[in-house]
Formats: structure tokens, C-alpha cells, sequence
């Protein structure tokens, strides 16, 4: 195989993240010549072995869990709140974190039956308050009305009398359909940040 070297000037990264990662690899892979350039001496790419491939939901899975009230984004990563449930995981297992006022995806970095789960946050949104009714728990301007014809229910705004969500034989499901529609979402909303310390 035939080798090779480049010869560039001399330059300096002001990336320090950059610098810690490569200042070793850099020292061992040039020389400076006689005009003050760098000579770089070039490798052979590394090649990932065949049995390194594997498909991801043979390796890792995609969890749902509903969070009780009272839980804040700092308890999601803390390893004391998965210690019930620490043995369905597996390192980099991902876990969608839900509530009514949340909604956030974790990564697990490592977790074995009987040790600390550690965990690291990914990403976090708050969810806009739904509007309620002040009357029970239908939204303003809006009702859930029974079909005896086929014994349906059906969420409807009064206003124009349009239909805004399909027709359930529950009315608590229909009326979580009819509290989720997106008419009903606060328009303004700060929808994503990160409060995950890195």
C-alpha cells in the first residue's frame, strides 16, 4: 500500500471539546518541517464489523411511561426514580416520559438489575393547559351529544354546530378526544427548551 503526507500550515482549533478529543492523535500523526508546516501523516479508515450492525428493535426498545403528578424534569433523570422499574431496562432503552403538563424523551445510559439507573434527558416540552368548562367538564361553547340512533357520542361546538371529533360509544373517551383537539389548545406557547443539565 502505498503511503503519503500532506503538508498544510499551521493552524489552532478554538474548539476546546475539538482539541481534548484530537490534541494526542495529533501529536503522534505530524511532524513540523523545515518551512514550518505541518505534515500529517494519513491512516486507513477504520472499517465497522459486520456483526457490529444489528437492528435497533432487536437491541433496544421504546418505552412509555405516564408520570404522576408532582414529578419535574430533574426527577426523570434521577436514578432513584426508576429503581421499580430498573429491571425492564437496557442501556440506551428509550423512555417518552408523558403527563398533562409535560412531555419529555430520555435516554438510559445504563441500567442492570440491582444498580443505579443513569439516565440522561434528551428532550423536554411543556404542554399547554387545556380549556375547561367552568361548568362541568365540557370546554365553552362546546358539548358532547348522544345519538340514540346508533348510541354514540359525538364533541361538537356550538357556535356553527360542526362536529370536531368522531363518534365514540364512551363518553369519557370522547370527551378526552374533544378536551384534545387542537382547537382547544392555548395558541401561544413556549413549546420547546432544554432543562437538562449537561
Amino acid at each position: 500500500m502505498m503511503s503519503f503526507a500532506i503538508s498544510v500550515p499551521k493552524c489552532h482549533f478554538k474548539n476546546p471539546i475539538w482539541l481534548s478529543h484530537n490534541i494526542q492523535r495529533e501529536a503522534s500523526m505530524t511532524e513540523t518541517n523545515e518551512n514550518g508546516g505541518e505534515v500529517i501523516q494519513m491512516r486507513d479508515t477504520p472499517v465497522a464489523a459486520m456483526n457490529s450492525l444489528t437492528l435497533l428493535e432487536f437491541s433496544n426498545a421504546r418505552w412509555r411511561l405516564n408520570v404522576q403528578p408532582g414529578v419535574t424534569h430533574q426527577d426523570l433523570v434521577d436514578p432513584a426514580f426508576y429503581s421499580v422499574v430498573s429491571g425492564k431496562l437496557r442501556p440506551f432503552d428509550i423512555v417518552e416520559c408523558v403527563s398533562d403538563t409535560f412531555w419529555a424523551e430520555i435516554l438510559i445510559r445504563s441500567a442492570e438489575r440491582g444498580a443505579p439507573v443513569q439516565a440522561v434527558g434528551l428532550r423536554y416540552v411543556d404542554l399547554p393547559e387545556l380549556v375547561r368548562g367552568q361548568h362541568g367538564d365540557v370546554p365553552p361553547n362546546h358539548d358532547v351529544r348522544y345519538d340514540p340512533t346508533d348510541g354514540t357520542y359525538q364533541g361538537i361546538r356550538l357556535s356553527d354546530n360542526v362536529p370536531l371529533t368522531p363518534k365514540l360509544h364512551d363518553r369519557t373517551l370522547e370527551l378526552r378526544e374533544l378536551q384534545d383537539h387542537a382547537t382547544l389548545r392555548e395558541p401561544t406557547v413556549r413549546r420547546w427548551h432544554d432543562p437538562f443539565p449537561r
